[in-house]
């Protein structure tokens, strides 16, 4: 649903970017008709779109890209897979508790029920919004049903017959009523099976070339079926609504057609200059009027000038599309729609290698679960590059070994003392060490100096070699793998993955792996001890990439019997992924079980870890005097953003020992110590409530700095409320100030702004807006002349 609603945008912005490009070419030479011909198909198409999406079959154009270069893993300070990759001794093999102090990436388990949460919610809103506008249409409809109840046909012979005589002008057969409303509207047409022209009282006192200059207008809207495309455009509207190209599309849409009427007009023999009088003089005599969405009205006066300039153009063109022009359009715009419908683009590296084999013919190389990345240094191991190895005594009778292949690459571990002791018989005179370390997939040589310190620490460091096994390749065959490259064979004894780890896996009733993903088990440090230690604890997961998922997050035998001594038991493995993300550990739980505070179970651990509950901010608001009595309060209070610096911010501007409920208020409603201190540099000092109630109704340190400025210095702060709420802005008093009102009260501004007095009203009014018009008309008359 998802993808169909993101290509449907991405398809419907190409579709209007199409219809610009066209209308653009045309705005010289092309008709008003013409260009909105163009914005039809475009807007038909937007909705026919959808359906095209769903019920064409698909056309892939592969897009030739270049691959990106993916940059190999980095192994995390407590992922055991930094332990595993080692090239050390089997007696070395131990397995590292993972350090709770390093922070690990958070990979929640409940994602995919946020993700699908966020996705319900936004269809929600869509459907919401497409809901409401549709409403809106319905509402506009009745409207429109209400007007034509409300006015009376025109049963006069002089209207009759000037409509009879505009309609065969413009060559329309079918009957149009004609009707007469009460109300001060602008003239307009509606309905596409039985149209109607809708005409003020006033249009009684018009004389006949004003009453023909509108019927004509109308009737051209009527035989252009301007009110079915206007309806497409709101539904269009509604269901892309979220496009704020389709909303600009709409208003293309509905210039266009204005000019084209006027085209029609003119066409039909009045005089421009005559028209443009009549159309400025309507405009502004039904200034306060807008007519529904679904009719289609004949002047608005944001749009005067555009047209009257087009009027007084006597170079434009003002022809109609002929029939067959109109119907090559709808071809070529249903064929250009089904193309785009159709096309799905899909990425085609340019060094992309053939298709991958069968099944049943496995590669070394490559695992369908994830690309292979070669590391240039293990690469140059595998081919007989030495690399260096470092040992060193560590606390707690443990050593620390470090096996270096080079250009940053090092793999290392912690183990007991006693397992390096098989080195020590090899040992020279001089403390030099050489020895053979034996893998199923090859063995090390190890060269260097180890010896004892004053106090027995152990310290050491040499180069070994790596040679791999000329029979390891044909036994695991035998066993049904592919044979392994000398890579392969590295990695798996760098972490001494071999034919005893594949019968454990075998034994635990292991899907079986194809070779791609035992080395990859191999390079994240799946290692037999921590395979059998998991199965003796009872997680037998039935498939390596799980294995690997759980020593990627850091999950070792050590982590899970750590939660089992604090009461954690019966968890399962995404339990055990989740709760090593979120990092609850021994450590934790013990720290805020030390406060007072008992986790009952592992998921209100989860839940007090991930809202930063930690004995810092506990001992905090302690010390400030609020002991919550629950992680439950704990979690509320940290979750509004209450802390021991917004209660001591709070106390320095005289606000201390509030309530812990009174706090959560005034911090939910934005007071913080910025708002506090503006309002008291302007004299402001008042109680919590207050500062609330003026938060909530908008009134900032701006609006009151600017209504100083204006002359309104030393209002209340219930004042200043009381203006906000009634609409009274800067931008409004200065409008007023400009027309003389200079020394308005608050009360009088408020009076003001509820009789939904404006400067742009009280201009038409007063008669100013028509006056400048008129001028600018009669300029613009004298340049046609």
């Amino acid at each position: 649903m998802s993808a169909l609603f993101i290509e449907a945008l991405l398809k419907s912005s190409l579709l209007i970017g199409l219809a610009a490009a066209i209308n653009l070419c045309l705005r010289r030479r092309g008709s008003a008709a013409l260009r909105h011909l163009v914005w039809t198909s475009a807007i038909a198409g937007l909705l026919v779109l959808p359906l095209f999406l769903v019920g064409l079959p698909r056309w892939d154009v592969k897009v030739p890209v270049a691959p990106l270069a993916t940059s190999r893993r980095a192994p995390r300070a407590h992922d055991s897979a930094a332990v595993n990759r080692a090239i050390v001794p089997a007696s070395l093999r131990y397995p590292i508790d993972p350090a709770p102090s390093t922070p690990v990436q958070k990979i929640d388990a409940s994602n995919d029920h946020g993700v699908v949460s966020a996705a319900v919610g936004l269809v929600a809103v869509y459907a919401i919004g497409v809901i409401l506008l549709l409403a809106r249409l319905g509402f506009q409809h009745r409207t429109i049903t209400r007007l034509e109840r409300s006015s009376e046909d025109v049963r006069e012979t002089a209207w009759l017959e000037l409509l009879g005589q505009s309609a065969r002008c413009l060559k329309i057969s079918e009957p149009v009523r004609l009707l007469r409303s009460c109300h001060e509207i602008v003239p307009m047409a509606f309905g596409s099976r039985t149209p109607a022209i809708l005409l003020p009282a006033i249009a009684d006192t018009w004389d006949e070339d004003r009453r023909r200059a509108v019927l004509l207008h109308e009737l051209a809207h009527i035989v252009r079926r301007d009110c079915a495309t206007q309806t497409a455009a709101a539904v269009a509207c509604a269901v892309y609504w979220v496009h704020p190209g389709v909303w600009w599309a709409s208003r293309q849409l509905r210039h266009e057609r204005e000019l084209a009427c006027d085209d029609r007009v003119i066409a039909a023999g009045t005089r421009a200059s005559d028209y443009a009088d009549h159309l400025l003089e309507i405009a502004y005599a039904c200034v306060g009027y807008r007519a529904p969405a679904l009719a289609v009205s004949m002047a608005r006066p944001s749009e005067i000038e555009g047209r009257l300039r087009a009027l007084l153009d006597a170079a434009r063109n003002r022809s109609t599309p002929s029939f067959r022009t109109r119907v090559a359009s709808a071809i070529v715009a249903i064929g250009v729609l089904a193309v785009l419908a159709a096309t799905r683009a899909t990425l085609s590296p340019l060094n992309a290698q053939s298709p991958e084999p069968p099944a049943d013919r496995q590669t070394s190389r490559t695992s369908a679960a994830e690309p292979r990345n070669v590391d240039p240094a293990a690469q140059a191991i595998a081919e007989g590059k030495p690399g260096t190895w470092e040992i060193w005594s560590a606390e707690n009778g443990s050593v620390q070994v470090r096996i270096s292949e080079g250009r940053g690459s090092s793999h290392s571990f912690r183990a007991d003392a006693k397992q390096v002791e098989p080195f020590l018989p090899s040992l020279g005179a001089n403390g030099q060490v050489r020895t053979t370390l034996t893998r199923d997939a090859g063995a090390f040589t190890l060269e260097g100096l180890l010896r004892r310190t004053a106090d027995q620490s152990l310290v050491g460091a040499g180069t070994f070699t790596f040679t791999p096994s000329d029979a390891f390749p044909s036994e695991l065959e035998k066993r049904g793998f592919a044979r392994p490259t000398r890579l392969d064979q590295y990695l798996l004894a760098r972490s001494d993955v071999g034919f005893a780890f594949i019968d454990e896996l075998s034994a635990q009733r292991y899907a079986r792996p194809d070779l791609p993903m035992l080395v990859r088990a191999a390079e994240h440090g799946v290692t037999l001890t921590h395979l059998r230690e998991m199965g003796q604890l009872g997680y037998r997961l039935g498939q390596v990439a799980a294995l690997i998922t759980q020593v990627d997050h850091g999950v070792s035998p050590e982590y899970v019997r750590e939660l089992r001594a604090i009461g954690f038991s019966a968890l399962s493995a995404d339990q055990l992924v989740r709760t090593r993300d979120h990092g609850v550990d021994a450590a934790y739980v013990g720290e805020v079980k030390a406060l007072g505070y008992n986790l009952e179970s592992v998921e209100a651990a989860i839940r007090a870890r991930d809202h930063g509950i930690d004995s810092q901010y506990v001992r905090e608001m302690r010390e400030l005097g609020y002991q919550q009595s629950s992680i439950e309060d704990l979690i509320k209070t940290r979750d509004h953003g209450i802390d021991a610096t917004y209660v001591r911010q709070l106390a320095s501007f005289g606000y201390a020992q509030l309530p812990l409920d009174e706090l959560v208020r005034t911090r939910d409603h934005g007071v913080d110590a910025e708002y506090i201190r503006r309002l008291h540099e302007f004299g402001y000092q008042t109680t919590l409530a207050s500062l609330i109630n003026a938060r909530d109704h908008g009134v900032d340190a701006q609006y009151i700095k600017e209504l100083i400025e204006l002359g309104y210095k030393g209002l209340t702060l219930d004042e200043m409320i009381r203006l906000r709420d009634h609409g009274v802005d800067p931008t409004y008093i200065r409008e007023l100030k400009t027309l003389g009102f200079n020394n308005a009260t608050p009360d009088d501004l408020i009076r003001l702004r509820d009789s939904g007095l404006t400067r742009d009203r009280l201009k038409v009014e007063l008669g100013y807006q028509f006056q400048r018009m008129r001028q600018y008309f009669q300029r613009l008359t004298a340049g046609a002349n």
